[in-house]
């Protein structure tokens, strides 16, 4: 299928596709705006398709707040509204892009498909996954293969759905797996061959009170570990209004 004439709207967050190096810092930070971005993968002129550019943020992933998230939903939700483009793709850090795919996920109404991508090497590294992640994101979003898959991520070629997705691993550039259920389909040959489709998703209903609530109650995550005698639960008593306890096992806990 020809993917001239489609237009899918970018939106750039900042993470480690778009670090440079810094004299100041020695190390490398959030720079490169989304043109520029997208600018160094030549190959998506021969695609044919529009691509409009929103630099949403530029930080590392790892500084996003649910505040971020929210506003990200709303503007991309204003963007399909407008009925004026096929997809979209959000570009972030890879440290937090299963949460926020989760998050836009459980929010994105519609059949559009919302394609995450990012990158595990950062441009300055030989061999930068960054062009071929942006390239292979545009042609799944661009295309009519994921409508009503909700949210995905496409990293290394492979499409992900939103729920089953892990970062698996801190450096290795194939580290998205989704464990238990596999990939959702590939990216070749300028297109999406698809493996399986997920049952319908979940999705929350929009602009309820309930909603709006959740967003100032402060949940704690307690992990528990070998020898834990739960000294660090006093912790969030009083500072929190829920908690979950991540248990060893089967749910089990030192006694």
């Amino acid at each position: 299928m020809s993917l001239n004439g489609r237009t899918v709207a970018v939106f750039a967050l900042g993470g480690t596709i778009a670090t440079t190096a810094s004299p100041a810092t020695g190390g490398v930070v959030p720079a490169l705006s989304g043109k520029e971005l997208l600018g160094g993968v030549p190959q998506l002129s021969a695609l044919g398709v529009t691509l409009r550019i929103h630099d949403f943020r530029r930080v590392a992933s790892a500084s996003l707040t649910l505040s971020d998230l929210d506003a990200l939903h709303a503007a991309i939700a204003a963007e399909l509204d407008a009925e004026t483009v096929d997809g979209v793709v959000v570009v972030q850090g890879t440290d937090t892009i299963e949460e926020t795919a989760f998050h836009l996920d459980l929010l994105h109404q519609g059949d559009t498909p919302v394609v995450f991508t990012g990158a595990m090497r950062n441009p300055t590294l030989p061999g930068p996954d960054e062009p071929a992640n942006l390239y292979a994101a545009v042609i799944a979003a661009a295309g009519p293969w994921l409508r009503d898959a909700g949210c995905v991520v496409v990293l290394g070629d492979e499409v992900h759905a939103a729920r089953t997705v892990q970062k698996s691993h801190t450096l290795d550039t194939s580290a998205f797996t989704s464990p238990g259920a596999g990939p959702l389909g590939l990216v070749a040959d300028r297109k999406v061959r698809l493996h399986q489709r997920l049952p319908h998703r979940t999705v929350l209903p929009g602009n309820t009170e309930a909603q709006t609530n959740a967003r100032t109650v402060r949940v704690a995550l307690h992990t528990v570990t070998v020898g834990d005698d739960g000294t660090v639960l006093d912790l969030p008593d009083g500072r929190c209004e829920g908690l979950v306890v991540a248990a060893l096992g089967g749910g089990h806990v030192p006694e």
